[in-house]
């Protein structure tokens, strides 16, 4: 009571601190993002034109929402919405550089293109996809225009959807328009579509052979600096980053439970598992869902459905047995037999569904509960009397996905329908109609099959996870925190990871739009810190907390845009180096046995391989694998002439050219042309990454998620 006396003595002092806080903090964000308050920091600029973030939060907003409904589990994952987030930057970057082409082009789509993708004779897919009838299967233009006249008394969400619908049918057309501007462009004259069959068709009888790299060890080759350099000039192209990078060494922090918390856990659930002896069977499910970690299951239990541990015990017991306490998957467990009985495991069933506004997944229903209940009734009247109808009625009034099979749900296991619904399947008999309401509306059920009725049983279980208290959470904070504070440098991190006998992680050089960080669940923070303009090399970070666990990184090195360094792509070029090496000596070897391709051959050890329809276009090479470019020279040789020592990815070879044949003469070339002009079509739908590659685009998004 002392200590909140002087708290409200001093409120005032202390209301002018807070203040002062908060405004360092805003006016430190101002300041470092050069007077511009963070949300008018745009998300990005394409080649001039920002991507504001209230924008951006809108459409993310919007993707998120999307992707909650498609996953429906009403909730993502951290690395799904950074996943969504990344979508929706990428989204919006499209559509800007792909209008200023459209506009550049003259490309666009009247109101009366749109009525007609959406309301013509030719509509667009997915207006096909989004109105067909579940009874024909086929698109239904009524089902269109009776969704456009309700539109405007649809809820705003619903309006929303269908204008983004618009949006993307009106930007998929411009885009067919100006694909079709590129393919249409293109154009095969006879001779090229003559050498294309020619080459294509070509195929030629060899026998060669091959020494794979791996026959020379490789302490047989040495490496200089003048090997690494020479790889790297004439490969540089495949050394260049896009975007800057960093890399980072990290330390992990896992609060697991103490000896003492495991102690205080166990003498907790020998207490509940005194006082269970003690409760009456009725009344243990709600003792379980006031004390265990899991809630009661109060489903019925086939053999194979428990842990092996308690399942001979719960099968051959009476009600009232019980199993533990035991530790299994660092859970405590207590298991209780409540309940026995036989239930069929597998049941057959044909259902009619009256939804109902509100229902469970019930779209576009008007009926009210009331209304349903009434329709329902009078359904299952007509049915008591006359079974056989069923079917028909339920492909003409079902809501369900069934209607147009007729209702039928096939075989299901037990338990795996709505309660209320599996249920009335087990509780009825073979051929009888009757009725269960869900959550998902009302069901008109005839049972249409059971299997033989088994032993079942209902098993309470009490488990308490073996989870770290708040002081040992409290005790590794303490440690974690020490550390980041104690080592400011580099080197003091380096060294006292030693000192302690720590495990130091690398993350490797990675760029502002990574996620993943090897055993830390919500990596972005980290990826932040490192990208952050005040971070430098060296630099230590304070605490990362990170689900059971913290983190303490330091920035090691970073890279700017471009090439990368020879030094630095040193171990990544070493294998490639040294198959180089290997492939000179490989080289002399051949080239020191005399004779023809059969006297090579034996004086190496090797075995003569036949091929007598290698193809000009082929990749593979029988008995080594992809060496495209080795099958390439090959067919530069003459007739009966054997090659030099051929280098390739694999081996290196030694072929004999047995013959060439070409394909059968033709004069029409109309197939082949038609085939080349589908590659170049699948080619060009690859346009995009080249535009995107010659934009200018200012990426901020490591400021927002």
């Amino acid at each position: 009571m002392a200590a909140i006396g002087r708290i409200r003595k001093n409120s005032g002092l202390l209301i002018a601190i807070i203040g002062i806080a908060l405004a360092a903090f805003v006016l430190g964000d101002l300041f470092k993002s050069g007077g511009r308050g963070r949300q008018n920091i745009p998300v990005a600029v394409v080649n001039g034109e920002e991507i504001t973030y209230p924008d951006f939060n809108r459409q993310a907003e919007q993707n998120l929402e999307n992707q909650r409904q498609r996953s429906r589990t009403g909730d993502l994952s951290d690395r799904q919405r950074f996943t969504v987030r990344q979508q929706t930057y990428e989204q919006m970057v499209r559509e800007i550089l792909m209008e200023e082409k459209y506009d550049e082009l003259g490309i666009e789509v009247t109101t009366e293109e749109l009525y007609e993708l959406v309301q013509g004779k030719n509509p667009h897919q997915v207006i096909l996809n989004n109105f067909t009838d579940p009874n024909t299967n086929r698109f239904d233009p009524a089902m269109v225009r009776q969704f456009l006249a309700n539109l405007d008394q649809m809820e705003q969400a619903q309006r929303q959807q269908w204008f983004a619908l618009e949006e993307y049918i009106r930007d998929d057309r411009k885009f067919q328009k100006f694909q079709n501007l590129i393919t249409k462009a293109y154009y095969v004259p006879d001779s090229l579509a003559k050498l294309n069959y020619q080459e294509t068709g070509m195929t030629a009888n060899v026998d060669y052979f091959g020494i794979k790299y791996q026959t020379v060890a490789d302490d047989e080759v040495e490496i200089t600096d003048a090997d690494y350099k020479n790889y790297y000039e004439e490969n540089k192209y495949r050394f260049k980053n896009e975007n800057e990078q960093r890399n980072l060494d990290y330390v992990v922090f896992d609060v697991t439970a103490s000896e003492e918390d495991v102690a205080a856990i166990e003498e907790q659930v020998n207490e509940l598992d005194e006082e269970l002896k003690t409760i009456p069977l009725d009344e243990v499910p709600r003792f379980v869902n006031s004390v265990s970690d899991q809630p009661y299951d109060s489903s019925w239990k086939s053999r194979g459905d428990l842990p092996a541990r308690i399942e001979s015990n719960m099968f051959n017991g009476e009600p009232g047995e019980k199993v533990g306490p035991y530790v299994e998957n660092e859970k405590y467990h207590i298991a209780k037999l409540i309940e026995t009985t036989m239930r069929p495991d597998s049941m057959k069933a044909s259902h009619i569904l009256i939804a109902y506004q509100g229902a469970s997944r019930a779209q576009d229903v008007v009926r009210s509960r009331k209304e349903a209940q009434s329709f329902s009734d009078s359904l299952f009247n007509v049915l008591k009397n006359n079974p056989d109808r069923f079917e028909e009625l339920a492909k003409e009034y079902s809501d369900g996905p069934t209607g147009a099979k007729g209702g039928d749900l096939g075989w299901f296991a037990d338990g795996t329908m709505a309660y209320n619904f599996n249920e009335a399947v087990v509780n009825n008999d073979k051929g009888d109609v009757v009725t269960a309401e869900t959550a998902f509306g009302y069901h008109i059920i005839k049972v249409t099959g059971k299997k033989d009725p088994v032993k079942k049983v209902r098993v309470a279980q009490i488990v308490r996870e073996i989870t770290p208290s708040s002081q040992t959470y409290q005790d590794v904070y303490m440690q974690a925190s020490s550390f980041a504070g104690e080592n400011k440098t580099l080197e003091q991190f380096e060294a006292s990871i030693e000192e302690q006998g720590l495990n130091k992680r690398s993350t490797g050089f990675f760029d502002k739009n990574k996620y993943a960080i090897p055993g830390i669940t919500q990596p972005r923070q980290i990826v932040r810190w490192a990208f952050d303009e005040e971070t430098k090399i060296g630099n230590v970070s304070s605490v990362f907390e990170d689900e059971e666990k913290f983190i303490v990184a330091a920035l090691t090195d970073t890279r700017p845009a471009g090439y990368i360094p020879l030094e630095d792509a040193k171990d990544q070029i070493e294998p490639l180096v040294r198959r180089e090496k290997k492939a000179e000596v490989i080289i002399a070897k051949i080239e020191d046995k005399a004779g023809d391709l059969n006297a090579k051959a034996m004086g190496l050890g090797a075995k003569i391989k036949h091929y007598d329809n290698l193809r000009f276009n082929g990749r593979n090479l029988k008995g080594f694998g992809p060496e495209s470019k080795v099958i390439a020279r090959v067919f530069n040789l003459d007739a009966g002439e054997t090659s030099e020592p051929i280098q390739g990815d694999m081996a290196v070879y030694v072929f004999r050219m047995n013959g060439i044949e070409q394909p059968p003469a033709i004069t029409n070339y109309k197939g082949t042309k038609e085939s080349m002009q589908r590659t170049f079509e699948r080619n060009a739908a690859m346009i995009y990454p080249a535009i995107k590659e010659q934009a200018d685009i200012e990426n901020n998004t490591i400021m927002f998620y």
